[in-house]
């Protein structure tokens, strides 16, 4: 049976094989090899997880085999990275994850989810669609979204191909 619950410390150590595992499923289009290795750091999940905002599907309550990271920035939960691990995909368990997100969205009474994602890849983009996101334009997008798709440019991923996303909480 699959759990979604909040994140231990001793999680953390096994989210950056899972964060790996999931990269490798993309294009050299999608994600330059160069970037597959990169995790998010420890110190971001364990802060994150302090925070109650590291969540985290494990099987029979034993290791994770997926993770949603999300912060807070102003009244908005940006959802900063969600990964399932490749065995168990299209399962459900990315929406499951998703779900929590949202959960912790209206905890934090927060106006909507956001994030930035690839705007082609079937599990991206059009995933978040079919969950009722919308693609933000440059006139309706948060300051610190533009911020994070600069950042994002400047390690290297293609600005054709990112896009921001919001759904209303």
């Amino acid at each position: 049976m699959i759990e979604i619950r909040n994140a231990e410390e001793t999680h953390i150590r096994v989210l950056a094989e899972i964060e790996k595992a999931a990269a490798a499923m993309f294009s050299e289009n999608d994600l330059p090899a160069h970037r597959r290795n990169e995790t998010m750091s420890e110190l971001d999940l364990y802060t994150a997880q302090q925070q109650g905002l590291l969540v985290v599907a494990v099987e029979s309550g034993l290791e994770p085999i997926g993770f949603a990271i999300a912060t807070l920035i102003d009244s908005y939960l940006h959802l900063k990275e969600i990964d399932v691990h490749p065995r168990y995909q299209c399962m459900g368990i990315g929406s499951a994850l998703l779900d929590k997100i949202f959960d912790l969205a209206q905890d934090y009474e927060c106006e909507a989810v956001t994030l930035t994602t690839n705007k082609y890849v079937a599990w991206n983009a059009p995933w978040y669609e079919k969950k009722g996101f919308c693609i933000l334009g440059s006139d309706n997008m948060p300051t610190y979204i533009r911020s994070i798709l600069d950042q994002e440019q400047e390690r290297g991923y293609n600005p054709q191909r990112r896009v921001a996303m919001q759904k209303s909480v």
